[in-house]
């Protein structure tokens, strides 16, 4: 199971660590303005019980090495 080892309440400090390579997180969907780039990944995570659209967040070496667009997908079958 996976432990969450940091906590920010600043989306944006979520975003900064994902792209230092500290590892993944769910941010609102809000934070996506800029789209994916060559460093960061962005995955929908829909949901009929979340006001809020969520995104799956990661590097992208990191988002092919752990296959997170199908981990996205799976995750949205149980949201």
């Amino acid at each position: 199971m996976p432990k969450a080892v940091i906590g920010s309440e600043t989306l944006d400090s979520c975003r900064s660590l994902v792209e230092d390579d500290y590892g993944i997180t769910f941010l609102p969907n809000t934070l996506n303005s800029k789209g994916d780039d060559d460093k960061v990944k962005f995955y929908p995570l829909a949901s009929k019980l979340c006001f809020r659209q969520l995104v799956l967040v990661a590097r992208s070496d990191r988002a092919k090495r752990f296959h997170l667009s199908e981990v996205a997908h799976i995750m949205q079958q149980f949201l």
